[in-house]
Parts: structure tokens; sequence; C-alpha cells
């Protein structure tokens, strides 16, 4: 009975060893695959938010051409919502929508208050968008910003103008003392709202290029590397880095209302 007993705990004592060998194999997988996730995203973050250190285009003379996927340039967004397309204008509203909200914020509006200015921002951008000219009177955002400060004066206006009942919303009291000098003369946008921005309309006009052509500008423009190291790394010339990056930031500047691409 004895001998059996012994043999009875060694086996036990065996099993118990492998099973805490695998469980401890599983964690340490685990914990790796963990590891390069949150490293990867750490670092999309922070290249994304290197974008801000880019603000010109430049041209290049003639190299190994990067072709889209389209052999026609496609129409700025901001041509196109002209025709008053449901999508284009789904596009424009994800595209702008939040700076206009941020904007809201920066003049002591709640949330509920900011969507109703964004949606009076809209519907007046819908009727007078044939009038904004790209290229003349400043850029898109700048014109979208005069647009949407008049909006919130009339918000402000509007909302003094109405009492509040006995024991009203603490909201509306807080906005009958705020003064219409609370919204600047100046376009209010922070950095990271421009980050944010340049982010969004490069994520609507990715797949309109070539993965290969994509990955190009990621190394040279988001990731700062030199044009002669990322034309070594994809075997291409200089130039070919730099019309891609022109390209690219051309499309950008159309897809932000910049330019013109009728």
């Amino acid at each position: 009975l004895g001998r059996h007993c012994g043999s009875f705990i060694t086996v036990s004592f065996t099993i118990l060893i492998a099973l805490m060998l695998a469980c401890s194999s599983v964690f340490c997988l685990t914990y790796s695959l963990y590891e390069k996730r949150v490293t990867g995203l750490f670092a999309i973050f922070w290249n994304v938010a290197k974008l801000g250190r880019f603000c010109t285009t430049s041209r290049s003379p003639n190299g190994k051409s990067m072709a889209s996927r389209s052999d026609a340039t496609r129409a700025s967004l901001i041509f196109r919502a002209k025709g008053h397309d449901s999508q284009t204008w789904s596009e424009l509203v994800d595209l702008y929508g939040p700076l206009i909200a941020h904007w809201c914020y920066r003049c002591g509006l709640d949330s509920g208050q900011a969507a109703d200015v964004v949606q009076d921002v809209f519907v007046a951008l819908s009727k007078s968008l044939d009038t904004y000219e790209a290229g003349r009177g400043g850029a898109f955002r700048a014109w979208l910003w005069r647009i949407s400060s008049n909006k919130i004066r009339d918000f402000l206006r509007r909302e003094r103008g109405v009492i509040p009942a006995q024991g009203g919303s603490t909201a509306m009291v807080g906005l009958q003392q705020l003064p219409e000098e609370s919204v600047p003369e100046q376009d209010p946008t922070d950095p990271d709202q421009v980050y944010a921005l340049l982010q969004r309309g490069l994520e609507q006009v990715r797949n309109e290029f070539e993965t290969r052509t994509w990955q190009i500008f990621e190394r040279n423009v988001i990731d700062q590397i030199a044009n002669a190291l990322v034309a070594r790394e994809f075997q291409v010339t200089d130039a070919a880095v730099r019309q891609t990056r022109g390209r690219i930031l051309r499309r950008l500047r159309q897809q932000l209302g910049d330019l013109d691409a009728s």
C-alpha cells in the first residue's frame, strides 16, 4: 500500500509540474503578444502626432511614377459637396464636425449646446458653400470658422433672450452670463485638434493610393525618414520619393478644401 501511495504522489507531482510549466508558457506568450500590441499602438499614436511638422508641399522633377488607384485626380471634397451628394456630405461632417464641436467647447458651450450649433453650421454651410473658392480669401478652415463663430454668437444671443422658469437649467443661467466676447475673432483651434483633422483627412484619401505608395509616404513624412534612406529602402529614386510626398500632401490639401481640384 505504501508503494502504491508513493507512486501516486510521484505521478500527481509530475502532472502538477507539467501543468505549471504549460500555464507559464501560455502566460509568457500572451504577455509577449500584448506587449507587441501596446507598443505598436503607441508607435502609431506618436507618428500621427508628428503630422503637425509638415506644412508645405514640394514639387519634384520627373521621377519614377507611383501610380494611384485611379488615373483621374479625384475632385476635392468641397467641390463634390457643392453637388449636394449625400455620401460627400457624410465625409464632410466626419471631417469637420469634431472641429466645429471643439470650437463650441472653447467658447463655453456644453455638449448638447454644441450639437445644436454644429447642426446650424452645416445648414448654413449647405447654403453658402457655392460662394467658397479655394485659394481665395484664406483656407477653408478659416472660412468655416467665420461661419461657425457667427452661429455661436447667434446661439448665445438667442439663448440669452430666453428667461428660464423658476428653478430652471443651470446651463441656461450660465449661458446668460456668458458674454459674446467669449467668441474670439481668430480661429481658436488647439494643436491636437489640427493633428486630429489631418489624421481624419489622410484616412479619407488613403484608399486612393497603392499600398506601396502610401508606405513610402508614411516613412518619409510621418516617420520623418530622409528622402535618400526611403529611396534606398524601397529601391526608387529620390525624385520619386519627393513626387509621392507631394502628390499625397496635395491630395490632402484638396480634401481639406485648401486647394481646388474641380
